[in-house]
């Protein structure tokens, strides 16, 4: 039971955490997900489970995996996130531009040699 307790206070922190990334207010998420009023508040204090609608939901709006969410994979870093954020806050010629220099730097790490 205190396993199961400790996963989902993990999951809560990582829901506000996401949350709070995406600059997304409780309220907000909700109307993005379709869910009534306080659902997010009770999953940020680990006080009813998400669902695993809900959590592929949240995952999809924050960028992240589930697995991340439940605090299974670590691998995302919120800093991560943050990029993505700010990527999609670009101008459609900025992200042009990023994808550009993403793929050059791709193509010199595959092959330095030119």
């Amino acid at each position: 039971m205190a396993k199961r307790r400790q996963a989902s206070r993990e999951t809560a922190r990582r829901i506000r955490q996401a949350r709070k990334v995406s600059g997304l207010n409780q309220q907000e998420v909700e109307a993005k997900i379709g869910k009534a009023k306080n659902a997010v508040s009770r999953w940020e204090r680990a006080e009813v489970q998400i669902d695993a609608t809900d959590l592929g939901k949240l995952a999809r709006l924050f960028t992240v995996s589930a697995d991340w969410l439940l605090g299974i994979d670590d691998e995302l870093e919120m800093s991560e996130a943050e990029l993505l954020r700010d990527y999609r806050l670009a101008s459609p010629a900025l992200r042009a531009a990023i994808l550009a220099g993403l793929q050059a730097g791709l193509r010199m790490e595959r092959d330095p040699s030119g």
